[in-house]
């Protein structure tokens, strides 16, 4: 019987991996966060999935990767609207979030930057330095 040799994981859309055959600890699950972008803190859930997506409550989606033992990586574009919102406004902007995580049992830290762009052109309006705690959140 021959046998073929994968030498890079299955992909289940551009950038996302499959992370299902993961040891443990993977960082799967809903994570309840505090996010502090210097004096402004928010919260928000993020979504991490078995096979690599990340999504977070306030609209934005992306992927995780592992990083090395109980570390990984996410990167999330998260849409910014005008003052209608996300149900009848325009996306006038959007976020590239981008962080490094550290697991510790049921919780994570994470550091890293978000870079928010103009949704027409792309340009950049403003960065900065963009710090997440989270713990995993209660069943829904």
């Amino acid at each position: 019987m021959a046998t073929t040799s994968r030498t890079e994981p299955p992909r289940t859309a551009p950038g996302a991996t499959l992370h299902a055959d993961l040891p443990a600890p993977a960082p799967v699950g809903a994570w309840a966060a505090e996010v502090r972008r210097g004096t402004e803190t928010s919260e928000v859930v993020l979504h991490l999935t078995a096979d690599g997506r990340a999504f977070l409550s306030t609209g934005g989606a992306g992927h995780w990767d592992p990083a090395g033992p109980g570390s990984f990586a996410f990167r999330v574009a998260e849409p910014l609207y005008d003052e209608r919102g996300p149900a009848g406004g325009a996306c006038v902007a959007w976020v590239d979030i981008d962080q490094l995580a550290v697991l510790d049992g049921d919780s994570f830290h994470s550091t890293g930057t978000s870079v928010v762009r103009d949704a027409t052109t792309g340009r950049v309006l403003r960065t900065k330095r963009v710090e997440l705690r989270a713990r995993a959140a209660a069943s829904f």
